[in-house]
């Protein structure tokens, strides 16, 4: 299988002013509990990140262009493939479009509130209320959606994501997680990106027993 993170070709943070931030943050904290969390003692003095987690959790339409590989274990068997994948996200629904490597496949899902559907390149069509299900019997795709869609914009609280679920372990020095654990999952940020002044993950790699996706991001979308 291809390693895109091997590859060399691959493709002002914002600042809120320190009151508003500080307001924005306590207002979250009354509403959620916590584990700690990106809302830990060493956020009073990394104001750059409080304000970029603070801006990423109201912005709930995005959209990223990126290069996905897969590899899963089943029984002593591995399987996998690579491609590309468009993600758009908005607070009511999502969209994923793959494409794989060489044209051997593709597949579409399109979820709302209550339904989710995959098209296959036959244009045989699944449907089922869980996208988490739909995902894992008709593409292979056992891994948390809700987490998932934290975890590629570096977060770990926000309305979507699982309450007290995941820790960030490791940071970089402008307090950015680098590794985030939730449960069996351990998600590596190997890169960022600058888009409209805030910083989301440019290559992400997210592995449980048995799954293990890589992620090359080349081009997000912000309102």
């Amino acid at each position: 299988m291809r390693d895109f993170f091997a590859e060399k070709s691959f493709i002002g943070v914002f600042i809120a002013p320190i009151l508003l931030v500080n307001v924005l943050l306590l207002s979250a904290c009354a509403t959620r509990s916590t584990s700690g969390i990106e809302v830990g003692a060493d956020y009073s003095l990394n104001i750059q990140e409080l304000a970029r987690v603070t801006s990423l959790q109201q912005l709930q339409d995005w959209q990223f262009k990126g290069r996905i590989s897969i590899r899963i274990e089943t029984a002593g068997a591995t399987d996998g493939g690579s491609g590309s994948l468009n993600w758009v996200q908005s607070q009511q629904s999502m969209a994923l479009d793959f494409h794989a490597a060489l044209g051997r496949g593709a597949w579409q899902l399109r979820a709302g509130l209550d339904r989710a559907e995959v098209t296959l390149a036959d244009g045989s069509k699944y449907r089922d209320a869980d996208v988490q299900a739909l995902l894992h019997q008709q593409l292979g795709w056992d891994v948390p959606v809700n987490s998932l869609s934290c975890w590629l914009r570096g977060l770990v609280i926000a309305p979507e994501c699982p309450e007290n679920s995941a820790t960030v372990q490791l940071r970089d020095s402008n307090g950015r997680p680098l590794q985030i654990r939730e449960d069996e999952w351990l998600v590596l940020i190997h890169s960022w990106s600058e888009v409209n002044n805030l910083s989301l993950p440019k290559k992400i790699e997210f592995s449980a027993p048995g799954r293990r996706f890589k992620l090359v991001i080349s081009q997000w979308t912000l309102p």
